[in-house]
């Protein structure tokens, strides 16, 4: 969707606490499925992977919506060195979840997903880490 990580830049707003409760869920729910991966037999090791794998994208798009909304209220308030920063660890965190998502894509509207999140979210984060630091 165009626009899904400039809105986040936009907002002047953190990260609201509903938005954090649902990243501590995930990451709830991250660890009983990695206890689950212990005990699975292995016809059903894909599937729990499969799950593991999208909640870590989840957890780290949320962490990089975080990241990017403190950098664009850094960046409004004249503090060039925190937007920059914000931006670059927005970044790290996106393309560590988007790699955890391909590495267990299963189809079409999975790479779909990837595509779109690299089109709309990373695209947008390295332009604006390079407009900041120019």
């Amino acid at each position: 969707v165009p626009g899904m990580m400039k809105k986040h830049w936009q907002a002047g707003e953190p990260l609201s606490a509903e938005l954090r409760r649902v990243r501590d869920r995930y990451a709830g729910a991250l660890a009983q499925v990695e206890q689950a991966l212990h005990l699975v037999r292995p016809a059903g090791e894909p599937f729990a992977r499969y799950h593991a794998q999208r909640l870590r994208f989840a957890m780290g798009y949320l962490d990089a919506v975080a990241a990017t909304r403190e950098a664009g209220i850094a960046a409004a308030a004249g503090r060039q060195g925190a937007a920059i920063a914000g931006v670059t660890g927005a970044l790290a965190c996106l393309t560590e979840a988007v790699q955890a998502y391909a590495s267990v894509a299963a189809d079409n509207s999975d790479r779909g997903a990837i595509a779109s999140i690299n089109e709309y979210c990373i695209r947008f984060l390295r332009a604006t880490r390079d407009r900041l630091a120019a």
